[in-house]
């Protein structure tokens, strides 16, 4: 029986152990560093990858549909009517924890300007998604509204920074 005390004392020590560390929870970085290392972006709309100011787990991944253009007629692709219609447009890709959301949403610029881009849905609720960029800081802004509550009050807002996801293209 004193033999098999140390074996338990051991044991339980080891369990008591590996149950105190704590696995640090990943950051939006650490999600998107793993698609990238995995090659994931390697497509037409992947220039900026968008992280918030705050420890949420998810990013965004946004390409202006003139830099897409760009890149598909450098490889000698041909873009479509859509696209081109679209060239003063962005495209955002979401992600959460490493997982995209949708396949990318095209915003629309509003009233032709560089720096702000909308989305009107109408479900779940009436709604406009607001971008506002500020292309030489890198810095964004997004505001959520409530169409069905105020036009002008967004009931969400966040911010953070972008950054190129393939610099020196």
């Amino acid at each position: 029986m004193n033999v098999c005390r140390p074996l338990l004392v051991t044991f339980v020590m080891s369990v008591m152990f590996a149950t105190s560390i704590t696995v640090s929870a990943q950051t939006a970085r650490d999600y998107f560093n793993e698609l990238k290392a995995a090659r994931a972006f390697n497509q037409y709309k992947d220039e900026y990858v968008c992280f918030r100011d705050d420890d949420v787990p998810s990013f965004a991944v946004a390409a202006r549909a003139s830099t897409i253009i760009r890149r598909m007629k450098d490889v000698g692709h041909n873009p479509s009517k859509e696209l081109l219609a679209s060239k003063d447009d962005i495209f955002v890709q979401l992600y959460s924890k490493g997982v995209s959301l949708n396949d990318g949403e095209v915003y629309e610029h509003v009233d032709k300007t560089e720096s702000d881009y909308e989305l009107i849905f109408m479900k779940p609720i009436h709604g406009r998604i607001v971008y506002s960029f500020n292309w030489l800081t890198g810095r964004y802004l997004y505001a959520l509204f409530n169409l069905d509550k105020s036009k002008d009050l967004p009931v969400g807002r966040s911010s953070g920074k972008c950054e190129l996801i393939h610099p020196g293209t």
